[in-house]
């Protein structure tokens, strides 16, 4: 049975509403866990390196709701990019609850309610950003570490493995992407919308675009370390600890945005070169990087479905 508009608009603030009340709670929760576990002294800070790391990260995180709204698109939902950006800012509150159901259930129903979107596109585009992340990272990752000339945490980690996962994912994108089995798969998802518009050339600038994102990010760190003192390491050595630990973050889905489990890592990889207690100091304000960035991505989200419902009132 079909909702009416204002049914729609009615349950659209009831979501928006409860995921405020969800997302409050778990940011100060997490907030307080990790002013909880500040280190006794922070080094001297270059604050304008800093503050030029912190812009960065905030760039970054906005760089995320772009290839959301690009990865929809190519999903068949049509919604204008001031909506998108708005609806996916607003589902970050969701990151920091465990597994990400609230973020991915928030979606679903946003785009539903906004869009008509069938749960299965919302899903697939869910998946496909997540893919993305991963798959970009797997690709930067070793691409610094090349660079950097390090093995990344043991000897198990090592520049041939990454090359060898990167293949063998390539070789699977390349097979599923061929016209016949991407029609079948897609018609078994119901996503006959998203067939023309998924294709190589799409699949390659998505990637593309999130390596660039993770060279974004990165940069940031590298600042961020070289603002605290931390001269001597060189931006593909920062990009690669970065790369590791924020590779761990993602797939750690059991961490609400990885929290714990990036910064664990990436003290362990800094500690190789610098006092521990200045490494437990850079994870900490790479953490609070990334919250600010969350935050105001949140507040442009909070703001933009504002600007919606005020549109609709006028509208009538």
């Amino acid at each position: 049975m079909s909702l009416t508009s204002m049914t729609r608009k009615k349950l659209f603030r009831l979501i928006n509403i409860a995921m405020f009340a969800i997302g409050i709670a778990a940011l100060w929760y997490y907030a307080g866990l990790q002013w909880q576990n500040r280190p006794p002294a922070w080094p001297a800070v270059n604050w304008s390196l800093a503050f030029l790391s912190l812009l960065l990260a905030v760039a970054y995180s906005f760089s995320y709701g772009i290839g959301w709204h690009l990865i929809t698109r190519a999903m068949g939902i049509g919604l204008p990019i001031g909506a998108s950006i708005a609806i996916w800012g607003y589902s970050l509150f969701g990151k920091y609850v465990p597994g990400n159901i609230v973020l991915v259930t928030y979606r679903i129903g946003a785009y539903m309610l906004r869009a008509q979107a069938r749960t299965q596109q919302v899903l697939a585009a869910v998946g496909l950003e997540s893919l993305f992340s991963v798959g970009s990272g797997l690709v930067f990752l070793l691409i610094v570490a090349l660079l950097a000339q390090f093995d990344l945490v043991s000897a198990y980690v090592t520049p041939q493995r990454l090359a060898l996962i990167v293949a063998g994912l390539a070789a699977v994108g390349f097979v599923l992407l061929l016209p016949p089995i991407k029609r079948r798969i897609f018609r078994l998802l119901g996503l006959e919308a998203a067939v023309d518009s998924v294709n190589f050339a799409v699949i390659l600038g998505l990637l593309v675009y999130y390596v660039s994102a993770w060279c974004i990010i990165t940069l940031s760190f590298w600042l961020l370390c070289r603002s605290m003192g931390i001269d001597q390491l060189s931006w593909s050595r920062c990009a690669a600890i970065y790369g590791a630990a924020g590779l761990s973050g993602i797939l750690a889905v059991f961490s609400p945005s990885g929290l714990g489990v990036r910064e664990g890592l990436m003290v362990a990889l800094l500690s190789q070169s610098v006092p521990i207690e200045l490494a437990l100091a850079v994870a900490l304000a790479s953490r609070i990087n990334s919250l600010v960035g969350d935050v105001a991505a949140i507040g442009v989200g909070f703001a933009g479905l504002r600007v919606l419902s005020a549109r609709e009132g006028e509208d009538g």
